[in-house]
């Protein structure tokens, strides 16, 4: 499991996010937790955001590998990886989900795991639940040694931690020795937020055993299982039937608001921002995307209070609609 400090605002960051895409291409069992912070990066806040500080992180574009030291730069991550899959094949613990619910009327989420010992363990262990969210588009800052220098509008953000569930640092799992094939049931009840698409959420679930710092807390187990699907299956986020463009929420909003929009195939996509007279104040997107559902973050702090209309067009599809900054 990778660990790492992220922002918007970071011109490495995109140099991070590929040296993740090569691991994941590598280990494709590697999970990954994005923590953002800093500048005006919209996701800084959320449940637990402590975690930041607790992991000891001072830089961007920096990760921990199952904490097991402190942060690291990107281009180090693979030999890390590599010497932990070396070093670490088996586990002492297996995760398994037994039972998964998600109301989409209320959007509540219900979860329960089995943590089993695979052999005598001793010592205070810990478990977490992460909720993240996949294909959120806003602009990412972009250093020349990680492309084209400057912002671009169309990034695709993966892995951004939501919510640590049950907080910062997780929660205990077992009081005193944990025996050879003993289960300890754990279960977990949330509400997701109204600008969180479900299709693109999933739940990290980890178990650490805890040290002197959370750094070099091993993490001896993850999983990750999807909000949206059957239990044990990860839901597939391109699985979508039509194309579709919903309401902004809030609405009306100040300064920011979540639009979601889904695309059943494959193909050129752009999603841009008018005021009420027809100028286009906002190119969030014009790129090719892959079938999905989408979420892009509209940002209006720099704009008046007014009628605005936001539009997503494709080669087969087009569709606008009307929303409302009020400052």
């Amino acid at each position: 499991m990778i660990e790492y400090y992220s922002g918007t605002w970071c011109g490495n960051c995109p140099c991070a996010h590929q040296a993740l895409n090569d691991i994941k291409n590598t280990y494709p069992q590697t999970i990954a937790l994005s923590y953002h912070g800093g500048g005006n990066d919209p996701w800084q806040n959320f449940n637990g955001d402590q975690v930041r500080t607790l992991l000891g992180f001072s830089a961007s574009a920096a990760g921990i590998i199952d904490r097991t030291s402190n942060q690291v730069g990107y281009s180090s991550w693979m030999t890390r990886v590599s010497d932990r899959y070396s070093n670490f094949q088996m586990s002492p613990v297996n995760l398994n989900v037994t039972a998964k619910s998600f109301n989409s009327t209320t959007r509540t989420l219900d979860m329960t795991i089995d943590a089993t010992a695979l052999e005598n363990l001793t010592g205070q262990y810990k478990i977490s639940f992460v909720l993240t969210e996949n294909n959120l588009v806003y602009p990412q800052n972009y250093y020349a040694q990680c492309g084209t220098p400057g912002y671009v509008n169309n990034y695709v953000h993966s892995h951004v931690v939501r919510s640590m569930l049950n907080g910062a640092s997780g929660e205990n799992l077992n009081s005193g020795a944990w025996n050879q094939n003993e289960a300890i049931a754990k279960s977990i009840t949330t509400v997701l937020d109204a600008g969180w698409i479900p299709e693109n959420c999933r739940v990290v679930i980890f178990v650490y055993k805890e040290s002197t710092s959370l750094n070099v807390s091993n993490v001896q187990q993850a999983i990750e299982e999807s909000v949206i699907g059957t239990t044990g299956i990860t839901g597939n986020s391109g699985s979508v039937e039509n194309y579709s463009l919903s309401q902004n929420y809030p609405n009306p909003f100040n300064p920011a608001t979540n639009v979601s929009f889904t695309i059943p195939k494959d193909g050129n996509v752009s999603f841009r921002v008018f005021d009420s007279k027809g100028s286009e104040v906002r190119n969030y997107l014009n790129a090719f995307l892959q079938s999905g559902t989408y979420n892009v973050q509209i940002e209006g702090s720099d704009l008046t209070s007014g009628v605005y209309f936001y539009e997503l067009r494709t080669d087969d599809f087009r569709e606008a609609k009307r929303m409302i900054l009020l400052k």
